[in-house]
């Protein structure tokens, strides 16, 4: 629920518009709003006229833009219809506002709609399905968040360093180090599936592999569960939280309620450190030919790679 001192529609009664009250101090530009119906708005006013019809697209059911050219000047509205969004509404329009400083007249509305898009999967979630493989990656990744990196590094170059959500080679990186997660339910895995020739090679002083099997049980966590913790360890952090609410939500703007409220358990937790003699294939020592390659590594030749007290001791090392 939006709480009083953070909601901008407090103050605005049914009807209001097309008056409205200052969304933020950030940007004089914005104004919140509400139409006869109760219904949420944001507008965006300036001096200059400028005809926005391009971008005046669907996104999804309940989200309406229109221009209102009977008020002077530019003014873009954005209506929220259905009521059940109406707090992730309000975490989209802080996002908005606090980012569109930087652009005036046409540039600002095609930000706004490109921001709207972005933010459609965390408004307007699929729930289709994600494959197992994808399923299993995303649960393993914020199970490492946020039982090792947060609590070792804090939420503040949280999301400067998690790279899952940018297709970059590896999951977790900073300026000396990389670590790449994999998940498993297999029983009894016998090798470690690798996706491309960068996924284990980067120029950096520490590069390790996670590798965690998983299983089932009322007992454990849920998707759900991983992202609650993980946002409220954020939650003095307003910047970070926001980009996080964002990222993940694109990533698991797919997976199904099911897949959502499952809970699992991590029955081993391994951590490989990768050195010169890391039994792998590299991009940087690939001939430049071959453009794409995936490959599986054993199990069983790891052994001298392994972190006797895993994850934990990689990360006191970087």
């Amino acid at each position: 629920m939006i709480t009083s001192e953070l909601d901008p529609w407090g103050v605005c009664e049914s009807g209001s518009y097309p008056n409205g009250s200052q969304f933020s101090v950030v940007d004089a530009r914005f104004w919140a709003s509400k139409d006869s119906s109760g219904n949420l708005m944001l507008f965006v006013q300036e001096q200059g006229r400028v005809e926005v019809k391009d971008i005046l697209k669907d996104i999804f059911s309940g989200l309406v833009l229109y221009q209102d050219k009977n008020i002077k000047g530019t003014r873009f509205v954005i209506k929220l219809e259905a009521n059940d969004l109406k707090d992730k509404f309000s975490v989209v329009c802080n996002a908005i506002v606090n980012e569109a400083g930087g652009y005036v007249g046409e540039d600002l509305y095609k930000f706004i709609y490109n921001e709207l898009i972005s933010w459609s999967a965390f408004m307007r979630p699929k729930r289709e399905g994600l494959t197992h493989e994808v399923y299993t990656g995303l649960w393993g990744e914020l199970a490492v968040v946020n039982d090792y990196y947060i609590k070792k590094f804090g939420v503040q170059d949280f999301m400067g360093n998690w790279t899952g959500t940018t297709n970059t080679p590896q999951d977790l990186s900073a300026c000396n180090f990389t670590l790449e997660v994999k998940a498993t339910f297999t029983i009894t895995p016998k090798a470690i599936a690798i996706s491309s020739l960068e996924q284990l090679d980067a120029p950096v002083d520490n590069q390790a592999l996670a590798y965690l099997r998983l299983s089932k049980s009322p007992e454990g966590r849920s998707l759900n569960d991983l992202i609650l913790s993980i946002e409220t360890a954020m939650k003095l952090n307003l910047v970070e939280l926001t980009r996080f609410r964002r990222a993940v939500s694109e990533l698991a703007c797919d997976a199904s309620e099911e897949q959502m409220k499952q809970k699992n358990i991590i029955l081993a937790k391994d951590c490989f450190e990768i050195r010169d003699d890391f039994p792998r294939l590299r991009r940087s020592t690939t001939n430049m030919s071959i453009v794409k390659a995936e490959y599986k590594i054993l199990l069983q030749a790891l052994t001298p790679f392994k972190l006797e007290n895993g994850i934990q001791e990689f990360f006191e090392r970087v």
